[in-house]
């Protein structure tokens, strides 16, 4: 796993965005002028060839004072929230703030890359296995934290919640403003919301760490002490604690108990503040406000950000799987005059891509 991008994600490597007659399939058509102009706008364009000296060391890609890309070359010694400390081969250390940070190329252990490969195959359980045996052989801190963060991902991809979120804690206990914010497990859909998570989640909502703040009241959001999670919800979205990622995702997190009331004047503002959030970070709040739209009879809108989030996101698998279902149902709905042949490449995408969730042999539901 790469190291984390503001926008948009390098984590997995992304397959090239064929034609529509090629093997994603004609979707990747409806979002292709998009994914070409964020990707060249971020600054993820073609990069040019390297000498093998520079590959021999880490490589630091970072977004220079006027939005121009930097390539740092040296020695990674730390990554963390506070920043990246790089050596140079020559002259005094560099720190980069990490909210600079694009990418970091470095040496990746054998099993890691291996883990990447089986992830996207489906083959969870396997990849959970070399992520283990990668963070045995690790030596790196800042590294460590990286395959922690895909240890999380993956155990959620997996179906445990529980282990997925005791995870990401660890990893905030080690980094509380870790760069790998993104992989929090916090609930986005009703099938999310556990009763087997309450307890813990009622202890999270009361830990001094804001993070596990929002884990918790995400968690409880619609349950029993749903007043007291959203309560804490609309603390830590005023961003007193001088996080705008914890912030923004408290505040997406709050329109769950409001989509199927918000009028279509407050679904337009939220979906201005998702924009506000980096890629990574912008699934579950697309999903929420796809689903706000589809309840106002909107197909075309809740399809828009159904297939944003199916076509440019990776994680949470469950989570990306579930919009391409969305989507993929939603489309008869629309006046964009798609055919069956179209409904069922989207289905072929998701299951090439997702192969283990549910969704791919989930039925669609029946018309009302």
């Amino acid at each position: 796993m790469q190291a984390h991008v503001p926008e948009p994600s390098p984590r997995v490597a992304r397959r090239p965005l064929d034609a529509p007659s090629g093997r994603r399939g004609w979707a990747f058509a409806v979002l292709l002028l998009l994914c070409q102009s964020l990707l060249i706008s971020q600054g993820f364009t073609e990069e040019p060839a390297r000498d093998r000296a520079e590959l021999a060391s880490d490589v630091v890609v970072m977004r220079g004072s006027r939005g121009e890309l930097v390539r740092l070359t040296g020695t990674v010694v730390e990554y963390a929230g506070e920043g990246l400390l790089l050596r140079p081969r020559v002259g005094p250390d560099r720190t980069v703030p990490a909210e600079q940070v694009l990418a970091v190329e470095t040496k990746r252990q054998p099993d890691f890359l291996e883990s990447q490969a089986e992830k996207a195959a489906g083959r969870i359980e396997k990849a959970l296995a070399l992520l283990r045996d990668a963070m045995n052989m690790e030596s790196r801190p800042w590294a460590r934290r990286e395959i922690a963060a895909e240890i999380v991902r993956c155990s959620q991809a997996a179906g445990n919640e529980a282990a997925a979120c005791e995870l990401f804690l660890q990893l905030i206990s080690e980094d509380p403003r870790t760069p790998y914010m993104d992989c929090i497990p916090l609930a986005w859909t009703p099938d999310q919301q556990s009763s087997a998570l309450e307890n813990a989640a009622k202890a999270w909502l009361h830990d001094s760490r804001p993070a596990a703040q929002l884990l918790g009241a995400s968690h409880l959001l619609l349950g029993p002490t749903g007043a007291e999670a959203a309560a804490r919800l609309r603390s830590l979205a005023l961003g007193r604690e001088g996080d705008s990622r914890i912030a923004l995702l408290a505040a997406a997190q709050l329109w769950r108990a409001q989509a199927f009331t918000a009028p279509a004047e407050e679904i337009e503002r939220w979906e201005q503040i998702a924009e506000k959030l980096p890629l990574p970070y912008r699934g579950g709040p697309y999903y929420v406000i796809a689903s706000a739209w589809m309840h106002r009879r909107q197909a075309d809108r809740a399809v828009t950000l159904y297939l944003k989030v199916g076509l440019l996101c990776d994680n949470p698998r469950p989570l990306v799987a579930r919009c391409l279902w969305e989507a993929a149902n939603a489309l008869p709905k629309t006046d964009w005059k798609e055919d069956a042949a179209r409904v069922e490449s989207l289905r072929r995408e998701l299951t090439l891509r997702f192969p283990e969730t549910r969704w791919t042999r989930q039925q669609a539901p029946s018309e009302e």
